[in-house]
């Protein structure tokens, strides 16, 4: 039976994103938001969701409607901590920084790095192969975008454990939707990569030539930007580039040993890769949610969203709409 076809469960529906319960599987979740509730509210948090796959494409597109400001993360946690980025703000103000580093994201730059990846995954995946196995989280998938990022930035190799200290402070006693204390290790941790970063940019002999952090430099050499803004830059792609592929490979390790048969046909057809990350990051996207805010009035599927409304642009459900994607689950 098709998910539109399924009759409405008779429990009250409930989306949290920030309560624990839904964390492990909200799959079938989803399923109800977009079939009982596709533009979901809140009253409790004061948010609205979108769940279907056009919707949250369209909304996603309409900066204009739909503001990335003040914050696109669902629980603020950017503005809390003190670690804005030109992921929260619009057109021409978003342009304007993200062409300072356009250049070395172009298709032919990113194949540039192919050797460098290769080697370093080469490094990761030996011990485990001498040992006979291993936890492919904890020695694969999170060091392995850490140590890429790290050449992309042109950080030096000396620095790994305290950016991957630093990382791991900065989420220690961060919870959802709940400040920080003063002293929390969280905000000691952020305002260490500010001032990290910001040293990279003011002595890009600290930094590798060639690496992006030399250009968010050469940027403030020429006034591109204030200071603090290209150290938010900065920040985000260590952030971004980090978390977003370590939560990509370990939800792919763990699908494909639940699906010996998928693992064993990819393993055959090495070809077929690039269609298996792009289907294995639509089946468990390693960001289920972030979130807008409405500048405007706007009525979807019957329901009025006020202007300044929080609307939560719910990925992890757009990607299994069956009105996008044949038997999405």
């Amino acid at each position: 039976m098709r998910a539109a076809e399924r009759e409405p469960d008779s429990a009250v529906l409930v989306y949290d994103p920030f309560a624990d319960l839904t964390a492990e599987d909200p799959y079938p979740l989803y399923t109800r938001l977009r079939e009982e509730a596709p533009v979901y509210h809140n009253p409790e948090r004061d948010f609205w969701a979108l769940s279907r796959f056009a919707d949250v494409q369209e909304a996603a597109r309409d900066w204009e409607t739909f503001s990335s400001m003040p914050c696109a993360d669902p629980d603020y946690v950017g503005v809390r901590l003190g670690l804005n980025s030109f992921l929260d703000l619009d057109p021409p103000k978003h342009d304007v920084l993200r062409r300072i580093v356009k250049a070395h994201f172009t298709p032919k730059k990113i194949g540039e790095h192919e050797s460098t990846t290769t080697v370093i995954a080469n490094q990761l995946i030996e011990p485990v192969l001498m040992a006979g196995g291993g936890d492919l989280g904890r020695d694969v998938a999170w060091p392995f975008p850490l140590k890429v990022t790290m050449s992309l930035l042109g950080t030096p190799e000396t620095d790994l454990e305290f950016l991957r200290e630093t990382f791991e402070m900065l989420w220690l006693d961060n919870r959802l939707w709940i400040d920080p204390a003063p002293d929390a290790p969280s905000r000691t941790a952020s305002k260490q990569i500010q001032a990290y970063f910001e040293s990279m940019i003011l002595d890009p002999t600290a930094s590798r030539s060639d690496g992006v952090l030399r250009t968010i430099a050469e940027a403030h050499s020429a006034a591109a930007a204030p200071l603090d803004e290209l150290t938010e830059v900065a920040i985000v792609l260590y952030i971004a580039g980090y978390e977003t592929t370590a939560n990509l490979l370990s939800n792919s390790f763990l699908h494909l040993a639940e699906h010996p048969d998928q693992r064993a046909w990819l393993s055959q057809d090495l070809a077929r890769l690039p269609d298996a990350v792009e289907e294995l990051l639509r089946f468990d996207a390693p960001v289920q949610v972030l979130a807008r805010d409405t500048t405007r009035p706007v009525e979807l599927h019957g329901q009025l969203l006020p202007a300044g409304s929080r609307v939560l642009l719910v990925y992890g459900a757009a990607n299994r709409d069956p009105r996008r994607y044949v038997d999405p689950d």
